[in-house]
């Protein structure tokens, strides 16, 4: 029972939440369209044609939007929480993606992977960021050491940065970090017996051309690093990237994937480049298919 001005409201909501949705966000948060004009179209000469339709102010929509008992809990096509609204779908992947990761970072996770002493791990940084007698007095943080060393002993991590900040080339020294400390024979004591064999690692993009160019990336960075890293090590890094959808099995006319949570992938080391391509329902999807000990490290632009 509501106002026709609340109507148009919620009309103009839902078509603004589908607008989100197209445009690849996962919701519609109320404070970006609050006291704005949606719709509203100009022709070339900037005259406006359609005036479009205003919504009204921030604290008026959050309380139209908790009448419509749309809460989580209340199992409809539509979700509004944290004064975001969803379409119940995104509302689920997003919830779901989140224990995925909280489940990454629980600490003390039985599946979680094997803890490095920090004396292997300063011995492996120091192998892989030797510093030059021209270094010696300089005081500038090297944060591709930083990120390395940051990402060893996690279940779940992101390194990020703009074109030209040397991505690859980190990721790529953490590929090889992990290598020599889980094919290390002086492991921690709480090593299981199958930790010092080689680690199976995935390389992965949203599209065929991401993949080429992580690809050509891991190559060259393997390749500049011949005579810094050893021959063992370097070998044991996959330089062909495939696309997620292949990782992840295409079937022929279906939505489905041969991957899934009840036929997990066989790796234990997942690496997404260009992770901001990748949309919502694909990465929930990624995330059901991996083994509960895989590391996952996301890379992209900030």
């Amino acid at each position: 029972d509501h106002s026709n001005q609340d109507n148009q409201q919620v009309f103009h909501l839902l078509i603004a939440l589908s607008e989100s949705l197209r445009a690849g966000h996962s919701c519609l948060p109320l404070a970006v369209i609050a006291n704005t004009r949606f719709g509203y179209s100009c022709d070339k000469q900037g005259i406006i044609t359609h005036n479009g339709f205003t919504f009204t102010e921030l604290p008026l929509l959050v309380e139209l939007c908790e009448q419509l008992s749309v809460g989580a809990l209340d199992n409809k096509a539509i979700v509004f929480h944290d004064n975001k609204l969803y379409l119940r779908r995104y509302y689920n992947f997003e919830q779901e993606l989140l224990n995925f990761i909280s489940s990454k970072n629980t600490p003390n996770n039985e599946s979680n992977i094997k803890v490095f002493d920090p004396v292997e791990i300063k011995s492996c940084l120091n192998a892989l960021f030797p510093i030059e007698s021209s270094d010696q007095n300089n005081d500038e943080i090297d944060w591709q050491k930083v990120a390395v060393a940051n990402a060893m002993n996690k279940n779940f991590s992101i390194i990020a940065g703009g074109p030209g900040t040397g991505k690859t080339y980190t990721v790529t020294k953490l590929l090889a970090a992990l290598v020599m400390l889980n094919s290390g024979s002086n492991s921690s004591s709480n090593a299981k017996e199958n930790d010092n064999e080689d680690k199976k690692i995935a390389l992965v993009a949203p599209t065929g051309k991401a993949a080429q160019r992580l690809s050509e990336s891991i190559t060259n960075a393997l390749q500049g690093f011949k005579g810094q890293i050893s021959e063992q090590v370097l070998a044991k890094i996959p330089e062909q990237a495939l696309t997620l959808h292949r990782l992840l099995g295409v079937i022929p006319n279906s939505v489905n994937f041969r991957h899934h949570q009840d036929n997990l992938l066989n790796i234990d080391i997942l690496l997404i480049d260009e992770v901001s391509m990748v949309d919502l329902p694909l990465m929930v999807r990624v995330f059901r298919a991996l083994p509960s000990h895989c590391q996952v490290i996301l890379l992209g632009d900030a």
